[in-house]
């Protein structure tokens, strides 16, 4: 069986790679897509089917890590060697891609007049679509601004510019779909009217009935009606250039050329042989799926390339970024991303595997070692065995039946079965309902049975609840509409409980009786997020404290406050200018913070500027200062004598009096704080959670092996993180009624004995 299966695998390996001297591809699509926001360029045989001498196509010939002329050039000619010394005679591709200058570029230097270049009608049609919305939208701004244009007189009606650019729009989309029957239009409204019948008519430039020499002559010729309409609705002191773009990109640019090769008889996919290629007019009967050469199939490997990205985080951008640049190799990634790419695009089809097993009949007797008589007549039998990558794997074999005539021991040769599956298929299953896989995906990779699946998610133990540690975070997440619990060990971000109930939130109440469970003895400390999860009388040893974020979004309300009273006296119409809406974000910005954004270190010095000038305010200047002060203090002060000091200063009229403060601006300042000041008097649950939280962290920064900063802050970062992980998993998002114990078990790290 293992040589089978090596076997197996080495055959799909050999599949992977496009081999030109066999496959002699005649039709190629050029595209790029980006990878890590760098253009990467994808070439595919662009031919669907079987090779006409019977050899498998595969679909991508190769991933480029760039679409520079240089390395794009360099790979045509090696695969022009390659393909005419197989064929014997001069390569004559057809090649279709975008409307790419540096593609057209690389095809005439590499095959000169040799290759054919198809420009893909897909791109013309949609800059037809983009100059028809821009020209009717610049046509009626200029009759606007030129006051001609009665029907645009009101601001009001000014909105309707864009909306008969979007109705244009439309029309244009509903003739190609009822075959070039051009919608009745309004007869406020001739100028739209015969730009929309242009572009319906640019787009029958592909009609099958036409030569290559006939479609560059209609060309002209839409162009010359375009100028006439130019002529006729322009204004002359203001014209406006319909379909400008589109046409200087065709005509002095030269790509019709390129977009009129898809009507040559040999840039069409069809099976029929061709005789004469320059005289033969192409029937106009054609099979509707091998139309024309184009960029179709190079775009659904895009989607596919897209789509396989979506589950694998390990090609995301920088996965290294913020922890160290140094791990960060672009190549040696791109070579993984290369090969897993071509894998599962070019690999062999994920059908069934089928093998014939050879089984062993023993000669004597297990028993008592007596010699065994010949067996009995053997019957055929089918089982599934271990898949091979994401294939499943059947197994045939002849089952023969035995009988010992010295002891009477019977038996028979075959394979360790259980439950209609293999014995170690049934192992496979088990261990796989504790991976991140869908059961709808593990059953189409084993073809286990789907009762069978359930059952063995049915049998999962609910994980044991070990001894919690003495630090514990706990955030709160949602669940098809439930509110649960995630707690961690703290330090290390590790779960070590999901709480849930099955028909309600899951409530603060319920968590504090949780942690009543022999298995919470050892713990001290839970860090929470939200004032609600502290409890009102804490009559126990557990010590609840915020983080430094929570305790920052806590104050971050009163500064909230304090910038609505400063903005309150100004217009409407002033608030909402972008310079004043960056005003306030520097308001509410933190004087110091972790890591500053590239925004703020080019705009540092206007942003201060901008600061001094709000703190010119009293009542903003003082407020901030408390407010800072309290911030300083629970860094490196976080005691009770130290926020009692801090509320008498935050009530103390007379200081503030001294400072200027009138009685309406004192009352200003203490309603903004008013937030900060219930929850800090003494005795309360949140006063005590934000010291418990700051003196920790400042215990642990003051440690001496942290003399250099190596220990890691204290707070909810990892816990967080670890949320974040569990919402990616496939079973977070699954809607199967055994979800949530499996989420458990993955999460958990539940295992089978």
């Amino acid at each position: 069986m293992d040589d089978l299966i090596e076997s197996h695998a080495a055959y799909r390996l050999s599949q992977v790679r496009y081999d030109p001297a066999t496959q002699k591809p005649s039709w190629l699509g050029i595209d790029e897509i980006f990878w890590r926001g760098q253009a990467i360029t994808v070439i595919a045989d662009i031919r669907h089917g079987p090779h006409p001498e019977g050899v498998p196509v595969s679909r991508v010939i190769d991933i480029l890590p760039s679409r520079d002329p240089e390395i794009l050039a360099a790979f045509l000619r090696r695969l022009d060697q390659e393909v005419s010394s197989a064929l014997g005679s001069p390569w004559r591709p057809v090649i279709a891609s975008d409307m790419w200058g540096d593609f057209r570029l690389v095809i005439r230097q590499v095959f000169g007049g040799r290759a054919l270049h198809v420009a893909d009608r897909f791109h013309v049609a949609a800059k037809i679509l983009v100059d028809l919305k821009e020209a009717v939208s610049t046509y009626h701004t200029v009759q606007l601004l030129s006051a001609s244009d009665r029907k645009f007189k009101t601001k009001q009606e000014k909105l309707l510019v864009g909306q008969v650019a979007n109705r244009l729009t439309r029309g244009y989309q509903q003739a190609l779909k009822e075959d070039q029957n051009v919608p009745a239009f309004s007869e406020k409204y001739p100028a739209d009217a015969d730009l929309l019948q242009l572009a319906v008519r640019l787009n029958s430039l592909w009609s099958a009935s036409r030569t290559q020499r006939e479609a560059i002559d209609f060309f002209q010729d839409w162009v010359r009606r375009v100028r006439n309409w130019e002529t006729e609705y322009a204004r002359k002191d203001c014209p406006v250039r319909a379909f400008g773009r589109l046409i200087h990109l065709l005509d002095q640019e030269g790509w019709i050329l390129e977009v009129t090769n898809t009507l040559r008889p040999e840039a069409r996919l069809t099976t029929e042989v061709i005789a004469d290629v320059t005289h033969l007019r192409a029937p106009e009967a054609r099979p509707p799926e091998n139309r024309f050469a184009s960029t179709a199939r190079v775009e659904q490997l895009n989607r596919q390339i897209r789509d396989l990205e979506r589950y694998s985080p390990n090609h995301r951008r920088n996965p290294y970024a913020g922890t160290d640049w140094r791990r960060w190799n672009e190549e040696g990634l791109f070579i993984k991303y290369r090969q897993r790419l071509l894998h599962h695009l070019n690999g062999p089809p994920r059908g069934r595997a089928t093998y014939a097993a050879q089984l062993h009949q023993p000669v004597n007797c297990p028993n008592c070692d007596e010699r065994l008589p010949v067996p009995g007549p053997a019957r055929w039998r089918k089982v599934y065995d271990l898949p091979l990558g994401s294939s499943p794997v059947q197994l045939t074999y002849q089952e023969t039946t035995w009988t010992c005539l010295a002891c009477g021991t019977s038996g028979s040769a075959a394979p360790e079965v259980t439950d209609g599956i293999t014995t170690r298929l049934h192992l496979y299953l088990q261990r796989a309902l504790g991976e991140d896989i869908t059961l709808l995906e593990l059953q189409r990779r084993t073809r286990a049975p789907r009762q069978l699946i359930n059952e063995l998610v049915a049998s999962l133990p609910e994980p044991d609840q070990a001894r919690l540690p003495r630090h514990l975070g706990a955030v709160t997440f949602f669940w098809r509409g439930l509110k649960c619990v995630l707690v961690t060990e703290l330090k290390t971000g590790k779960p070590v409980a999901l709480l849930r109930h099955d028909e309600e939130h899951f409530t603060p109440a319920c968590f504090r009786a949780w942690l009543t469970g022999e298995y919470a003895a050892d713990v001290r400390e839970v860090w929470v997020e939200t004032e609600e999860w502290l409890p009102r009388e804490n009559a126990s040893s557990i010590r609840y404290a915020f983080d430094t974020f929570a305790t920052s979004r806590i104050i971050q309300r009163c500064r909230q406050a304090l910038r609505r009273d400063f903005t309150a006296p100004f217009p409407v119409p002033a608030r909402r200018t972008p310079a004043f809406k960056d005003m306030a974000r520097v308001l509410t910005a933190s004087r110091q913070p972790k890591y500053h954004m590239l925004t703020d270190r080019i705009y540092r010095a206007e942003r201060e500027r901008k600061r001094e000038w709000a703190m010119l305010n009293p009542v903003l200047n003082y407020g901030d200062g408390l407010l800072q002060q309290l911030e300083e203090l629970l860094i490196h002060q976080p005691s009770d004598e130290a926020i009692d000091a801090w509320l008498v200063e935050a009530g103390d009229r007379k200081q503030a009096a001294e400072s200027g403060l009138t009685k309406e601006q004192f009352q200003q300042i203490t309603g903004a704080l008013s937030a900060i000041v219930q929850k800090l008097k003494p005795g309360s649950a949140t006063r005590s959670a934000i010291l418990a939280g700051a003196y920790f962290s400042k215990q642990r920064a003051e440690r001496p092996e942290n003399a250099e900063g190596q220990l890691p802050q204290l707070d909810q970062s990892r816990t967080v993180r670890t949320l974040k992980d569990i919402r990616d998993l496939r079973v977070f998002k699954s809607r199967s009624p055994y979800a949530w114990k499996r989420l458990r078990w993955i999460a958990l790290g539940g295992s089978h004995e």
